[in-house]
C-alpha cells in the first residue's frame, strides 16, 4: 500500500488528478513523490504536500490527514483501490472506469461525475451533481455505482445514462433530471422537480418527494418486485444501512414533455395499505391552529419516549394567544395530507432552524426529511452557507440524515424544566 499523508492544510485547493493506482504501481516511493500535482495554478511535486510511504505494488493508495480540500481524488482511475481516511473536495472519482474509491468522510460537488465504471463508497454526505454530467456535456454517469451513506445535494444523476446512485439520506432538487437511463435510489426525502426532463430511468424516493414537475402523471400504486432486490444489493455493499424496502409505491410517469417513459417511485411505507401522499407548501395564516395541534401532539406522543412527564408538560404548554405570531417574518414550510397540515418547519434569516414537528399519525414517512430538505434548498437560494439548530433526542436522527452534525450536547430550561438536547450545524 502507498500511504499519502497530508503534511499541512492550505486555503488554496490541491488537485491530485492522475495520482491513481495504475500510475503508481510501478514507481518507487521517491518516484511517486516527484509526480506533479496542482496547488492553485502552480505545478508542484506530490512530495511537497504529502509524506509518501510504502508503494502501490498491491494496487492500493491511501490518503490520510486533512484532505477536505483535495480535489480529483481517484479521478479517472481504472483499477485498484483508493481509500481516504477523511473527507475530500470536488470531482472525487470523476471519470472513473474501474476500481474502487472509499471515502470515510464527506465528499464535495461532482462526486463520480461522468464515471463509466467502478464503485464509489462515501460514508459521510456528498455535495451536488453526484454522478452528473459537466456543464455542456450530453452524458453523465454511464456505468458503475455510487453509494452515499448520508445526504446529497442537487442534480443527483443529471443526464445519467446507466449505473446506480444510492443515497441513504435526503437529496436536493432536480434528482434524475434529464436522465436517459439508470437508477437513482434515495432512501430519504427527495427535493423538488425530481425527474425533470427525464426520458427513461428510475428515481426512487423512499422518504417522499417535495413536488414533481407538472408534466408527470400518476400511473399506478403497486408493489414492484425489483425493489427488494435493489435494497438487498445496497445492503450487501455495506455503506447504507438499508432495512426492508417499501412494499408499495406510487408510480409517476414522465417527463411527458420528453416521451414520458421515465418513472419516479414514491415509497409509502413497509407494509399494509398505501398511506396518502403528502405535499409540502408554504405556510398560510389559516394553518396556525392545526400546527399548534401538531406541535402538542408530536411532543406528547413522539417525544414522550425520550423525555419525562414534567418535561413533556412544560415543553408542550405553548400559549395559543401568541402562537400564530411566531411564524411572522420566517420561512415556513408545511406538510399537508388530504388538505390537513401534518407537519411544519421554520427557517430564520440568520440560518437558525427553529421548529420542525410532524404529527405522530404520519411519522416514519420521510415528512420530516422533506421539510428539512426544503429549508436547506431555501438557505442555498439565500446564500446561507451555515444552518444551525437545537434539536431534541427524538429529532437528532432526522437532522443527521440531512447532513447536520452535532456540535455539542447542552442543557436548556423551558418553563422551569431542564432538558438535554443537541446543538447541530450544517455547513455548505
Amino acid at each position: 500500500m502507498l500511504l499519502l499523508t497530508r503534511r499541512a492544510p492550505s486555503p488554496i485547493p490541491l488537485e491530485v488528478e492522475g495520482i491513481v493506482p495504475e500510475k503508481l504501481a510501478g514507481l518507487s516511493r521517491l518516484e511517486a513523490a516527484r509526480l506533479p500535482v496542482y496547488h492553485g495554478n502552480r505545478t508542484e511535486p506530490l512530495g511537497e504536500w504529502f509524506d509518501v510511504a510504502g508503494d502501490a505494488a498491491d494496487g492500493v493508495v491511501r490518503f490520510a490527514g486533512d484532505t477536505a480540500t483535495v480535489k480529483h481524488v481517484g479521478a479517472g482511475m481504472t483499477t485498484g483501490r483508493v481509500e481516504v481516511e477523511g473527507g475530500v473536495g470536488m470531482h472525487a472519482g470523476a471519470g472513473m472506469r474501474g476500481g474502487s474509491l472509499t471515502i470515510h468522510g464527506d465528499a464535495g460537488d461532482w462526486l463520480g461525475a461522468e464515471m463509466k465504471g467502478g464503485r464509489i463508497a462515501v460514508f459521510g454526505s456528498a455535495g451536488s451533481q453526484v454522478g452528473a454530467a459537466y456543464r455542456g456535456s450530453r452524458r453523465g454517469m454511464t456505468g458503475g455505482e455510487i453509494h452515499v451513506r448520508g445526504s446529497a445535494g442537487d442534480e443527483v444523476g443529471l443526464l445519467m445514462r446507466r449505473g446506480l446512485v444510492a443515497v441513504g439520506g435526503a437529496c436536493g432538487q432536480f434528482a434524475g433530471a434529464s436522465m436517459i437511463a439508470g437508477s437513482v435510489f434515495v432512501f430519504g426525502a427527495v427535493g423538488g422537480r425530481a425527474g425533470a426532463g427525464m426520458k427513461r430511468g428510475t428515481v426512487f424516493a423512499g422518504g417522499g418527494v417535495v413536488n414533481l414537475p407538472p408534466s408527470f402523471r400518476e400511473a399506478c400504486d403497486y408493489a414492484p418486485t425489483f425493489l427488494p432486490v435493489y435494497a438487498r444489493h445496497v445492503a450487501r455493499v455495506g455503506v447504507i444501512p438499508v432495512g426492508r424496502a417499501a412494499a408499495r409505491v406510487r408510480c409517476w410517469r414522465g417527463d411527458l414533455l420528453h416521451g414520458g417513459t421515465g418513472e419516479v417511485l414514491v415509497g409509502d411505507g413497509p407494509a399494509g395499505e398505501p398511506a396518502p401522499a403528502f405535499v409540502v407548501r408554504e405556510y398560510r395564516p389559516a394553518d396556525a391552529p392545526a400546527l399548534l395541534d401538531v406541535f402538542r401532539t408530536a411532543i406528547r406522543r413522539t417525544a414522550a419516549a425520550d423525555y419525562n412527564a414534567e418535561q413533556v408538560r412544560a415543553w408542550s404548554d405553548a400559549d395559543p394567544a401568541t402562537w400564530a405570531g411566531r411564524f411572522e417574518g420566517r420561512y415556513v414550510r408545511v406538510a399537508v395530507v388530504a388538505g390537513t397540515p401534518v407537519g411544519f418547519a421554520e427557517l430564520e434569516s440568520n440560518g437558525h432552524v427553529d421548529r420542525v414537528y410532524v404529527s405522530p399519525d404520519h411519522g416514519r414517512r420521510g415528512i420530516g426529511r422533506a421539510l428539512v430538505s426544503g429549508l436547506i434548498e431555501e438557505a442555498k437560494r439565500r446564500g446561507l452557507r451555515r444552518l444551525w439548530v437545537e434539536v431534541s433526542l427524538t429529532a437528532r436522527p432526522c437532522f443527521e440524515s440531512a447532513g447536520f452534525r452535532v456540535v455539542a450536547p447542552q442543557v436548556v430550561t423551558c418553563r422551569g424544566a431542564e432538558f438535554v438536547n443537541y446543538r447541530m450545524e450544517r455547513v455548505g
